[in-house]
């Protein structure tokens, strides 16, 4: 080809190359986190740009009483097909937010994490690296709270003995619900239809190949 067409075959391969890019969607359910929404989303952003895939975040609020859906509403704004948000009609707890985000998200791969940072954002390299070998699930796993006191260490570790002996599903200690998801494993989880619900733990007992970061 002569020069002149060289920079179209380069318009054309850049172009495909984003229609075949996967997709994260990276799910946050909030509540009262006005003062958060801001800094998380530009944590995302920073470690996204770093990363070769499309990309989008869902905001969830739980009926916040602060804020919350007018900073969110702000950031749609100002970041169009960036960001999205959706406004539940009052507080009905994280586990009906966070399953109101994967009903609507439309990545790939799904990403949950929470608004407050304290689920590290740089944290979604390595769970892509995972999702990227073969992992269905990947799953943040805290070994260790900063000033976590001996009761509630207890009271941990009682819990999880408690969940593996009464459910079919094994959870680790220290389990999170900071998570990547496949596709695969959403629309799974789409068709449960329980209304009392762990999702960490309906997500596990479907049986998908899961790994732990």
């Amino acid at each position: 080809f002569d020069h002149g067409c060289g920079g179209l075959w380069v318009c054309l391969a850049r172009s495909v190359s984003f229609l075949c890019m996967k997709r994260l969607t990276i799910v946050i359910p909030a509540f009262n986190e006005e003062r958060n929404l801001v800094a998380v989303f530009e944590a995302v952003q920073k470690v996204m740009s770093e990363l070769s895939y499309a990309w989008d975040v869902m905001f969830v609020d739980d009926g916040s009483r602060d804020r919350s859906v007018a900073v969110m509403k702000e950031l749609a704004a100002k970041e169009p097909g960036r960001v999205g948000y959706i406004e539940l009609s009052r507080n009905f707890g994280k586990e009906v937010a966070t399953t109101a985000g994967l009903l609507h998200a439309k990545g790939d791969a799904v990403i949950l994490m929470d608004a407050d940072l304290q689920h590290p954002p740089e944290i979604i390299k390595q769970f892509a690296k995972k999702w990227e070998e073969g992992a269905d699930i990947v799953i943040g796993l805290r070994t260790r709270n900063q000033g976590e006191g001996i009761v509630r260490r207890l009271g941990s570790k009682v819990y999880y003995q408690l969940m593996r002996r009464m459910s079919e599903t094994e959870l680790q200690p220290g389990e999170t619900d900071f998570r990547l998801i496949d596709r695969d494993v959403v629309e799974a989880f789409k068709r449960f239809t329980e209304h009392n619900r762990l999702t960490r733990a309906l997500l596990n007992w479907l049986g998908f190949k899961k790994v732990y970061i």
